[in-house]
C-alpha cells in the first residue's frame, strides 16, 4: 500500500486532474489510457505538421531552411514527456504503453551513422525486461519488435525476444514473441542458417500451441514462405495454361532461366 500511495502521489503531481475521483492509492487503468491516448494524439499532430513543413521546404530546395527545420523534429520533446509519464506509473502495467512508445520512437536509422539507440530507448527497454517481464500485457510489445529492427537493430530485437520467451510465465506472450522472432528473421537478409532454422522451429511451436485460429493461419503461411519461397530454394510447381491455351508446368522449364512476372490491374 505504501508503494501504491507513492505512485499515486507522483501521478497527482504530474497531472492534477488524474485520479480525482479514484480512491486514495488506486491507479485506474482508464486514466492511464486516457493520458497515453491524449499524449500520443498530440505527438501525431505535431509530427504531421512537422513533416508537412519539411515537404514544403524540400520542394523549395532551400538546403539551409531544410537543415534548420530538421533540427526541430518534435520527437525529441515528446520523448521527454513520455519518459516523465512512464515514471508516473513506475512498476505498474499502466507504464507499458509509454515505455513501448519510447522504445519504438526513441531511436533512428541514419544511413551515415547506422542505428542510433538513444539512452531513453535503452533505459525503457531495460525497464520493460526488468519490471514487466511477468506481465501478461507484454505480448503486444513482443509483436511490435518484429518491425523494430531498423531502429533497434535486429540482434537487439532478437535478444529481447529471446529473453521474453525464456522468462515470461504466460504462454500467450511466449508465442507472440516466437512469432515475432520468426518474422524478424524472415525479414533479415543477414540472418544465419541457424537463425532461419530457429524461425522454422518458432513457427511450428506457434502452430502447435496457439489457440487462435487467425494466429495459426498466419504462422502456417509464414512457415510455407520460409520453407518454400526463399532465395536458392526450388520454386513450388505451378500448373497453368499459356496464352495459346496449352497446359504447362513450371517444372517443365527446370534447368532453364525463367522469369515469372506477377501483376494485376486494380
Amino acid at each position: 500500500m505504501k508503494r501504491l500511495m507513492i505512485v499515486s502521489a507522483l501521478l497527482l503531481s504530474a497531472s492534477p486532474a488524474l485520479l480525482a475521483s479514484a480512491p486514495a492509492g488506486v491507479v485506474r487503468q482508464s486514466d492511464a489510457k486516457a493520458e497515453y491516448d491524449a499524449l500520443n494524439k498530440e505527438y501525431r499532430a505535431a509530427r504531421s505538421a512537422f513533416r508537412a513543413e519539411l515537404r514544403e521546404l524540400q520542394n523549395s530546395g532551400d538546403e539551409d531552411a531544410i537543415a534548420a527545420a530538421q533540427a526541430h523534429d518534435p520527437t525529441g520533446e515528446f520523448l521527454g514527456r513520455f519518459v516523465d509519464a512512464a515514471a508516473g506509473y513506475a512498476g505498474l502495467d499502466e507504464a507499458l504503453p509509454f515505455l513501448q512508445w519510447i522504445v519504438e520512437n526513441g531511436s533512428v536509422d541514419r544511413p551515415e551513422d547506422g542505428i542510433l539507440v538513444s539512452d531513453e530507448a535503452q533505459a525503457a527497454l531495460d525497464t520493460i525486461l526488468r519490471d514487466h517481464i511477468a506481465s501478461e500485457e507484454l505480448g503486444s510489445f513482443a509483436s511490435k519488435l518484429a518491425r523494430m529492427g531498423r531502429t533497434l537493430g535486429n540482434e537487439r530485437c532478437r535478444d529481447t525476444l529471446g529473453t521474453i520467451i525464456t522468462k515470461s510465465p504466460y504462454m500467450s506472450v511466449q508465442l507472440a514473441a516466437r512469432f515475432s522472432r520468426a518474422q524478424l528473421t524472415m525479414g533479415d537478409s543477414d540472418a544465419t542458417k541457424a537463425q532461419r532454422r530457429g524461425a522454422v522451429k518458432d513457427l511450428k511451436t506457434v502452430i502447435a500451441e496457439s489457440d487462435s485460429e487467425s494466429t495459426v493461419a498466419r504462422a502456417t503461411s509464414a512457415l510455407f514462405e520460409l520453407e518454400n519461397l526463399q532465395i536458392g530454394l526450388i520454386a513450388p510447381d505451378i500448373e497453368a495454361n499459356d496464352l495459346d491455351g496449352i497446359a504447362f508446368k513450371l517444372s517443365d522449364y527446370r534447368g532453364k532461366v525463367v522469369v515469372i512476372d506477377f501483376w494485376g490491374d486494380w
